[in-house]
């Protein structure tokens, strides 16, 4: 874990921007496998085997690396939670989100938090911060 750490980028955007293609790219492996396996079928059912195999192994590595880079970065968050949460002033917001249900192709209502922290009319010393959490279905 400690290598993995020396070599993610400093600069949060980039670090965003390789976050949201590995998540680009996971979710078009889910997609290729499911309309793979909706297809498999008869003698050519052995090839998309093998095909079917070599996404789930892409997958299960893109999975494992974006659940790295959670691991690393959850000590921050849990620090910019514990320092958000504490203000005196806190303002808020809940934002329903659909979110499919992959094997159910339906979606559910998800939500969407955002907790911001702003005094900077107040004289306070403390920065603007925002937390956001995400429940995926009510």
């Amino acid at each position: 874990m400690n290598n993995a750490c020396q070599t993610l980028p400093d600069n949060t955007a980039v670090l965003q921007k390789i976050i949201k293609n590995q998540q680009a790219v996971i979710l078009s492996l889910q997609t290729q496998l499911a309309a793979l396996k909706r297809h498999r079928f008869g003698r050519s059912s052995e090839n998309l085997d093998t095909q079917i195999e070599q996404l789930e192994l892409m997958l299960d590595d893109m999975v494992g690396w974006v659940r790295q880079i959670d691991d690393l970065i959850s000590p921050l968050s849990v620090a910019l939670r514990k320092d958000v949460l504490s203000s005196n002033k806190l303002h808020g917001d809940d934002t329903t989100v659909p979110v499919l249900t992959p094997d159910l192709g339906k979606t559910k209502t998800g939500r969407l938090w955002v907790y911001v922290r702003d005094d900077r009319g107040y004289s306070s010393e403390n920065k603007p911060a925002a937390f956001y959490c995400y429940s995926p279905r009510s």
